[in-house]
């Protein structure tokens, strides 16, 4: 299928290409006293969505509420709802500003938003939340006011063309916030009312933050299109000098993919390129000074972050070729040799690293010296090639790897040599598809150097705009082709607004960076009291009086410069004063910094995974509070781990009479041999059985429970973790959930993930599943001991334990088993399978489970751990299934996709 032709989002209600989605493009909101209607118009102007001021609950509607009196207004599509103190809060894109075409895509990008409050009015906020609230919406307008916010209804912006094309066609039918990749959707956040809502999931409109810019040009005769899209990541997304280095989790600052996309009439063609911060633990803390100090942490593992940021990185990517653009003297000569060191060290034959001292090389505006660093990079560049494919759908080129480049803060000269990079593959493109000689370069045509220079220089200055506050150093040259004094007077103003912005201004706009992104969640107590509100903490107002005296100072001391005092000593003496005055106010102010500088309030509250542990028992035994089948050591051992560990309950069955009696008979055969067939012991015996199962039958369980009711529960229990575990722990990430699970509880984890059936009639997403942990299950209900169904052991197993189970008589006991929903293409979480080494026969059927999942294209791992069936989870801290159990959460905490 070609992109050109067929890959486009069309309507589902399109007989021939009803697998697509699409995202309607006009609403119409009706503000009501009681509650917000959005009316989308246009083929889906039929469903309402009904949003309630009052109980804050989205519903989809059939029919339009009286909307007499209503204010109405026309808006371009939802950015998402976010908590505030004094409630919920609805964003909506008031007005959008058309980009350009992508393959008939129009593509846009957001001009003016609006938020508008669920709550009527803010009586019941008392000064200090009135005051704390006004802030937290003020944060959030200058982060909506970056007008680098990009969308479209029918094209995912989230991911590169080679990934679009390259991926499967279930993929495309898939809803776009659900599809797109979580790393360049700014809203995603924002959107989890939608996303967690299948009703209401197709509204939900995924923004890139980043710079888009599209043209048109006619060359000797062919038309083609030329854009660039560069996508910010979310990850460690922030200000310049708040945000540098890595996290534990391999994620770096200001990492930004640029693709650029040439679009002809038979083929398309994308060339990809990143950036991102020097991947170790580094800051560099603004403290008034204009280079602040740069300081490698030293007791942070940094080999463990580096190779995951790159093991992350090839599973996008491939093979990566670093560029690190870093002074070799100085702070940034350390931070360039620990990134060396780091290469060296990690033995990575994917990567590749050449370090270009660009300061020093390019000494004096001597900017063609950058053909040093090009001979040194062409092969590889050659090598990596880039992604075309033809109208026809057919792939011609894939691209293999891509350059990472990096200086202290991935914007100026990064800019400069991704520009160089960029220029030189879209000469190949153009010369391969006979749009302009082999002979000639992108300058040999005044227009297309033109825009091509401009395009990249606006890239540049967004992207620096959104980082650092201000437009990037050296534009000119990515302009012109060469330095200019106007160019250096240039850098020289937004040098001097940087270290502005940087120390006065950044720790607001990365509070509402913060803010927007959900890595702080507002808590409907806050601001109840001032101390209660972290930004309740002010500059004292008495520091404001330093910058001013400074000026009055220099200005007076200008002044007497200038005009002459009657004599001499009269004007030496005053110059003295005000510079005396302009010294000391400059150390006080220095003494103070930590007091003066802009720092962010709001504390990033680290995202971690929820471990969900369904216990085991046969089905009729065991609950959550049971240290017999290993809840409470799971959970607690998560506890210890730094996750969130949740253990649930769900219905039992009943003992069934023939359980009951194949129990009973097996026991009471050692009671009578041990007893040398005492009269009395039997009778005494066959009593106390009789009484248990009466028990069990009409007080235990009282009332018959299906294998649905069990499954129903559990998802009950997913649904709730997901909407209320922040409630119980703020720091919890509801969009990573993985299912562990023991015996019985093996078995009905994998079955909801297995068969979606279960998940959809409760509108639990499965995308909201990471992994799946099966410990000691059955997975085939009928001979989960040996490929026959009538051997012995089967039987046996049947006779104690799948006798209990109760189910609609429509259904066979063979369609609960897991084993028979496995299927080649479907998008299945990763399951971690483990076994004990004595485990009732079970670890048979746990093999052939690993083997078809192998078989069928799904990832799975599969370890046999020394211990029993009960005590791989009663001793779970103490064997290595724990050492499994956490190796794999942590390896899929972040869902990876190649390009």
């Amino acid at each position: 299928m070609s992109i050109i032709n067929d890959l486009s989002f069309r309507s589902s209600t399109d007989n021939d290409c009803g697998r697509y989605q699409n995202i309607p493009d006009r609403y119409s909101l009706y503000s009501l006293p009681d509650s917000l209607v959005i009316q989308p118009l246009g083929p889906n102007g039929k469903e309402f969505i009904v949003i309630d001021r009052a109980h804050e609950t989205i519903q989809l509607h059939n029919t339009l509420p009286n909307v007499n009196g209503a204010r109405v207004i026309p808006i371009d599509g939802i950015i998402g709802i976010i908590n505030l103190i004094s409630g919920p809060y609805l964003i909506v894109i008031t007005s959008k500003i058309h980009i350009g075409d992508i393959n008939g895509h129009e593509i846009y990008k957001v001009k003016t938003t609006e938020i508008i409050p669920y709550a009527r009015n803010t009586s019941h906020l008392n000064e200090y939340q009135l005051k704390y609230n006004e802030k937290y919406l003020s944060m959030l307008a200058v982060v909506l006011r970056t007008e680098s916010f990009y969308f479209s209804y029918t094209y995912d912006l989230t991911h590169t063309l080679q990934r679009l094309q390259t991926s499967s066609p279930d993929f495309h039918s898939t809803p776009f916030i659900e599809r797109a990749d979580e790393r360049f959707v700014w809203n995603r956040y924002l959107l989890r009312q939608f996303s967690n809502n299948p009703s209401i999931i197709r509204f939900a409109l995924p923004l890139i933050h980043g710079f888009i810019a599209i043209g048109k040009l006619d060359i000797n005769e062919n038309s083609f299109t030329y854009g660039v899209i560069s996508r910010r990541s979310t990850y460690r997304a922030g200000t310049r000098l708040f945000i540098r280095g890595i996290d534990n989790d391999g994620k770096v600052a200001n990492f930004v993919e640029t693709e650029q996309i040439l679009q002809l009439d038979d083929v398309a063609c994308s060339y990809v390129q990143t950036r991102g911060s020097v991947p170790c633990f580094w800051s560099q803390l603004p403290d008034l000074r204009y280079k602040p100090k740069v300081t490698v942490t030293p007791s942070n593992n940094h080999m463990a972050a580096f190779r995951k940021h790159f093991e992350e990185q090839e599973c996008y990517y491939g093979r990566q070729f670093c560029i690190s653009l870093t002074n070799h003297h100085g702070a940034e000569g350390r931070l360039n040799a620990k990134y060396r060191e780091l290469y060296e060290a990690s033995e990575n034959s994917y990567l590749k690293f050449e370090d270009f001292d660009f300061h020093k090389e390019c000494a004096g505006m001597r900017y063609d010296r950058l053909s040093i660093l090009l001979a040194r990079i062409i092969a590889d560049q050659d090598d990596y090639k880039y992604f075309a494919f033809a109208k026809d759908g057919t792939l011609q080129t894939q691209q293999t790897g891509v350059f990472r480049t990096n200086c202290i803060d991935c914007l100026d000269r990064t800019n400069v040599v991704q520009t160089l990079l960029a220029k030189r593959m879209l000469e190949q493109q153009l010369q391969r598809y006979n749009i302009i000689k082999y002979n000639e370069t992108i300058d040999s045509y005044e227009h297309l150097s033109h825009q091509f220079k401009n395009i990249w220089a606006d890239n540049a200055d967004t992207i620096s705009l959104e980082y650092a506050g201000t437009g990037a150093l050296k534009t000119d040259y990515t302009r012109t082709g060469k330095r200019s004094t106007m160019g250096l007077l240039q850098d020289g103003y937004n040098s001097l607004m940087r270290y502005v912005f940087n120390n006065f201004y950044d720790g607001f706009r990365q509070d509402g960076i913060d803010l927007f992104l959900g890595n702080y969640q507002i808590s409907s107590e806050e601001g109840r009291t001032p101390a209660s509100c972290p930004i309740s903490k002010e500059i004292s107002r008495k520091y404001l009086v330093l910058p001013v005296t400074i000026l009055i100072a220099f200005s007076m001391c200008v002044i007497n410069v200038l005009i002459p005092a009657p004599s001499f000593h009269e004007q030496v003496t005053r110059i003295l004063f005000w510079g005396l005055l302009i010294i000391s106010t400059f150390a006080y102010t220095f003494i103070s910094k930590h007091k003066l500088v802009d720092v962010p309030r709001l504390h990033k509250q680290k995202k971690n995974p929820i471990i969900v542990h369904i216990p085991g028992g046969g089905w009729i035994r065991g609950s959550r509070t049971n240290e017999w089948r290993g809840g409470p050591t799971v959970g607690r051992t998560c506890a210890r781990e730094g996750f969130i560990g949740v253990v649930v309950s769900y219905r039992l069955a009943r003992t069934s009479l023939v359980s009951f009696l194949a129990w009973s008979c097996s026991l009471g055969l050692i009671i009578i041999e041990i007893a040398l067939l005492s009269w009395q012991l039997i009778t005494g015996y066959v009593a106390f059985m009789a009484f248990a199962y009466a028990y069990n039958l009409f007080y235990k369980v009282r009332a018959p429970v299906l294998v649905e009711h069990m499954l129903d529960d559990l998802c009950h229990s997913l649904v709730y973790v997901r909407n209320h575990i922040n409630e119980h722990s703020p720091d919890a990430n509801p969009d990573q959930i993985f299912l562990s699970d023991h015996s019985a509880g093996a078995h009905l984890a994998s079955l909801l993930v297995l068969d979606k059936s279960y998940f959809h009639r409760h509108e639990f997403s499965l995308s909201n599943v990471r992994g799946v942990i099966a410990t000691s299950g059955i997975y085939s209900l009928t001979n989960p001991i040996h490929d026959s169904k009538m051997n012995i052991q089967n039987l046996i197993f049947r006779l104690f334990y799948s006798t209990n189970l109760l189910y609609p008589k429509e259904k066979k006991l063979d369609d609960y088993s897991p084993i028979k929903y496995i299927k080649q293409e479907e998008e299945i979480p990763s399951f971690l399978v483990m076994s004990a080494r004595f485990d009732m026969g079970l670890e048979f059927d746990a093999k052939r489970f690993v083997e078809k999942l192998k078989t069928t294209q799904h990832s799975v791992d599969y370890y046999t751990v020394n211990a029993t069936h009960g005590t791989i989870t009663t001793k779970f801290a103490e064997n290595d299934a724990h050492k499994h159990f956490f190796t794999f959460i942590r390896h899929y905490m972040k869902y990876c996709k190649e390009i």
